[in-house]
């Protein structure tokens, strides 16, 4: 009975360790947690202590760091690739933020807030160079995003063509009718609400904030795989 008591806590023991990102600094401390990024040559790690704390990360320069291993297996760091850290993953890293628009608050407030559309958000590959949606996902190779986003920019511009014939339609309807008739104006009004929503649809991104913070994080983890392997050993 003891033996399978004992045999169990080795296994659970062993669980917890492979549940967790591991970080081993060159003077041997080990710290088991959650990467949670890096920026230049710093990295940002999470020990299990300050796991379920919102800011409870601790900063922690490359060059004191032996070993960083996720949880999956994969290594990002070995001590063999300090240089890259600091030159090609600062050019291609992507980082995903809110976009703020105050003079749009009104807008941001009725799309976002009442109709529950993703809010806007913005793309910098390197130290902040802007890149657009297509190409966030083309580099991301973001499959089902690059569909959703071409379905809603081709909805963009078949509105906008409607909004356009219907506008004339509405104002010939106007000029033509008889004196007091609404169906010309009518006509007009759901003109201009179709082509603000072609505009709102080339506007507003397909995804969330969120979502596109995660796709980034992923690239950006790819990327310092694919930097490690091509490090010099």
């Amino acid at each position: 009975m003891i033996r399978y008591i004992v045999l169990l806590l080795i296994t659970g023991i062993v669980w917890a360790q492979t549940d967790f990102d591991t970080l081993v600094l060159k003077d041997g401390t080990t710290y088991l947690g959650e990467y949670i990024k890096i920026e230049g040559e710093i990295v940002f790690f999470k020990p299990l202590e300050g796991l379920y704390k919102k800011e409870a990360f601790e900063p922690v320069p490359v060059k004191l760091i032996k070993k960083l291993q996720l949880k999956d297996g994969q290594i990002l760091f070995d001590g063999s690739n300090v240089k890259i850290f600091g030159s090609v993953y600062n050019e291609q890293k992507l980082s995903v933020k809110q976009a703020k628009y105050p003079f749009f608050s009104p807008f941001e407030i009725f799309y976002v807030s009442i109709l529950k559309r993703p809010a806007r958000w913005t793309v910098n590959r390197g130290n902040g160079g802007l890149i657009g949606d297509e190409e966030f996902f083309l580099i991301t190779e973001s499959t089902q995003e690059q569909i959703l986003l071409k379905n809603q920019l081709k909805l963009s511009r078949q509105q906008l063509f409607l909004s356009g014939i219907s506008y004339g339609v509405g104002g010939w309807m106007a000029l033509a009718s008889q004196p007091g008739s609404v169906y010309g104006p009518l006509v007009v009004i759901i003109s201009a609400g179709v082509f603000v929503d072609s505009k709102i649809n080339s506007i507003y991104p397909v995804i969330s904030f969120e979502s596109a913070k995660i796709i980034a994080e992923q690239y950006n983890k790819n990327l310092l795989l694919k930097n490690n392997h091509q490090a010099p050993q």
